[in-house]
C-alpha cells in the first residue's frame, strides 16, 4: 500500500502512481466521502466505480486476491 500525502494536486499523484505502475488507486475525496463513497481505479483497465465505504475494503482485497491468482 502507498499513501500519497504530499502537497500536489491530485493529477499530479495521478501521474506518478500511474508511472509507478500502482495497479489499483483508491480515492479519497470530500464529494465521495460527503455521499459515503471511495473511487476505486483499475490502472490496466482505466475502469472506474464508487464503492460504499463499508465495501471498500473487501473489494480491494478480492482484487488482489484475484491478481495473485492469476
Amino acid at each position: 500500500m502507498l499513501l500519497d500525502d504530499r502537497d500536489e494536486r491530485p493529477g499530479s499523484k495521478f501521474k506518478d502512481a500511474d508511472l509507478l505502475g500502482i495497479p489499483l488507486r483508491v480515492t479519497v475525496g470530500a464529494r465521495g466521502l460527503k455521499d459515503g463513497a471511495l473511487e476505486v481505479q483499475e490502472r490496466r483497465s482505466g475502469a472506474r466505480e464508487m464503492l460504499p465505504l463499508a465495501e471498500v475494503a473487501e473489494a480491494v482485497a478480492a482484487r488482489v486476491r484475484s491478481a495473485l491468482a492469476g
